[in-house]
């Protein structure tokens, strides 16, 4: 059986590198339970629905650069935070990538609760993490939005794992 919400265990904080964009993941301060948590200027509903309707106009938009550009440059002032659920791992190739990425793995997959098409990229580190991943498995994602993907209509980010699926059959 399945519970309808993953299970998950906590992680350690991943070594963050200073010459990375994502160095601003390990700048962010935890909110304290007074602060709201971040938003989308301007988007209504709650950050995964904020994130969703940002992929979704974007998705919608027709052709390359542009319209569409302009629609996604809110997701570059914001970190996120959504759960994914995977589909499959492929490596992650260089092009267009941090150089903490390059090597590591990218999970494409869906984000859960919008049903909408997106791929995470994780550091080298997470490698063995990542190439153990089941399709359906579900994962805690931060991040930042780092490029549109063309040839998938779906939003590539980079972050890592806010916690990892615990084995529900041990």
């Amino acid at each position: 059986d399945r519970p309808d919400r993953p299970v998950v265990a906590e992680l350690p904080a991943p070594a963050e590198t200073p010459d990375t964009p994502a160095a601003a993941l390990a700048a962010e301060e935890e909110p304290s339970a007074e602060e709201p948590a971040p938003v989308v200027p301007g988007v209504e509903g709650d950050e995964v629905d904020q994130v969703a309707a940002i992929l979704r106009e974007a998705a919608a938009e027709p052709g390359f650069g542009g319209r569409r550009d302009e629609i996604l440059e809110p997701l570059k002032l914001v970190i996120a935070h959504f759960v994914v659920v995977a589909e499959r791992v492929q490596w992650t190739g260089s092009f267009g990538v941090s150089e903490r990425y390059r090597g590591g793995r990218t999970v494409a997959g869906t984000m859960q609760d919008a049903d909408l098409p997106l791929a995470v990229s994780l550091p080298k580190d997470r490698n063995a993490w990542a190439d153990a991943l089941k399709e359906g498995a579900t994962f805690a994602f931060r991040g930042v939005f780092a490029a549109w993907d063309g040839m998938y209509d779906r939003g590539r980010f980079e972050g890592d794992l806010l916690a990892e699926p615990v084995d529900q059959e041990e």
